[in-house]
């Protein structure tokens, strides 16, 4: 009989949502568009990579399948990026190192908004080391180093309301589900006392 831990851990991985299968359909259609639409070869050549450029990254997102964020006994795993070739990795969080869950929001030049959910750590946690055993089988692989904190952050976005260290340990909800129900029955179920899912204002 499956225990109230496995039962209560939160697992959410990328795969095919509206957002990720929009977008490798619009790639797919600026190919068809530079096939058929009766430009002059270079710029359908041009047109055509965009096109399909779009198409592999969205499509190999929703269909790695990969990890994006772990809630279990052991604290609260990041997930890398959707591509196994991106530049972030994930990373571990025991739950006496965190303070509190941060679901928070950042507005784009463009206007659009992008859900995020990131980590607020105590002043004197110490860094991660590998991912664990439990945390490879499902499908996360070690080492997960943690971002580095204010004021070392010249490239961390400015977040009105966000602390810079909270924005460095924070992963976009794009490409997958997050489901706020689940996260919180898994928080309720493994963390300490004091740890909460909170709204940044």
């Amino acid at each position: 009989m499956e225990s109230l831990s496995e039962r209560d851990i939160y697992l959410a991985r990328f795969g095919w949502h509206a957002a990720s299968s929009g977008l490798a359909l619009c790639g797919l259609a600026v190919v068809a568009f530079a096939c058929l639409g009766g430009l002059v070869l270079w710029l359908a050549l041009v047109i055509g990579a965009v096109g399909a450029v779009v198409f592999v990254v969205f499509s190999g997102m929703a269909g790695s399948r990969g990890p994006a964020l772990c809630v279990d006994p052991e604290g609260v795993t990041l997930g890398g990026g959707p591509l196994r070739f991106g530049r972030v990795h994930p990373t571990h969080v025991p739950w006496p190192d965190i303070e509190a869950i941060v679901l928070w929001t950042r507005r784009l030049p463009t206007g659009a908004t992008v859900r995020y959910i990131g980590i607020r750590v105590r002043a004197d946690a110490e860094a991660p080391g590998p991912a664990g055993p439990a945390l490879r089988v499902r499908g996360i692989r070690g080492p997960a180093p943690r971002a580095p904190r204010a004021p070392d952050l010249p490239n961390v976005p400015n977040v009105p309301n966000v602390p810079a260290d909270v924005v460095a340990l924070s992963r976009a909800v794009h490409g997958w589900r997050l489901d706020r129900s689940r996260l919180q029955a898994a928080v309720t179920a493994f963390a300490p006392g004091h740890v909460r899912v909170v709204e940044a204002p």
